[in-house]
């Protein structure tokens, strides 16, 4: 298992059953409904949420669709997510473990494509980009949603709180990064928020203690659409 699989492995399994709280960022409806208004979801669309742990998103979107999968390395956070999806009588959610920059997806599968908050744990968030414009099919919509770098210690004080923090890119690597995949960026949307140092660090299991000259991250994040093309918080595959 590659070294980063093996971060995000002890990292998310230690946080799996957390994101399914409704007080957790991941699962805050009010960003949840932000994220959709950017993404133009048909009644029969297939929905890929790669790298999305328990789903939040994908199941959230997937209200309005066919069905969805979640990919994500991590089998904690799948078990969470199917759980969920279970005690909300889901049955068009399908749960893979694999890894977003080398998917087990046949070209063209999916018409919505989303990623959130992942691109900053990925080695090579340039490959992930690359395989959500392949698994999109042409005309799709692909919205990628991540932390953008903030400048100064930022992505050091992130990876002291999270060993599994690769780099935060800057807003214009990451639109770059989403161009070279091969998809029109069509939509920008930003949001920032702030947010205390005890729940920052609570997230990754961190102790105060052990970190109290850290200060409050208040990142903002981008979603870029795919394929064809939308980038306000998404953008669509060509």
């Amino acid at each position: 298992m590659p070294w980063v699989h093996q971060q995000l492995r002890r990292q998310f399994a230690r946080q799996a059953e957390d994101f399914e709280r409704p007080q957790w960022w991941f699962s805050d409806e009010e960003l949840l409904r932000w994220v959709a208004d950017a993404t133009p979801v048909g009644g029969e669309d297939r929905v890929l949420d790669a790298a999305g742990g328990t789903g939040a998103l994908g199941r959230f979107l997937t209200r309005h669709a066919r069905a969805c999968v979640i990919l994500d390395v991590v089998p904690e956070m799948l078990e969470a997510g199917a759980r969920a999806a279970a005690d909300e009588g889901r049955r068009d959610v399908l749960f893979v473990r694999g890894d977003a920059a080398d998917m087990p997806f046949l070209a063209d599968q999916f018409d919505v494509v989303v990623t959130r908050f992942a691109l900053h744990h990925m080695e090579d968030p340039a490959a992930v980009l690359r395989e959500m414009a392949r698994v999109c099919r042409p005309g799709g919509w692909m919205t990628v949603l991540d932390l953008v770098d903030g400048g100064g210690d930022h992505n050091r004080l992130e990876r002291l709180r999270d060993p599994s923090h690769t780099r935060a890119l800057a807003r214009g690597e990451l639109e770059e990064a989403v161009t070279a995949a091969g998809v029109e960026v069509s939509e920008r949307r930003e949001r920032q928020a702030a947010m205390p140092v005890r729940p920052w660090l609570a997230q990754a299991r961190k102790s105060p203690r052990r970190a109290t000259s850290r200060r409050p991250c208040e990142p903002s994040w981008r979603a870029a659409p795919r394929r064809r093309g939308c980038a306000r918080a998404s953008a669509r595959a060509r």
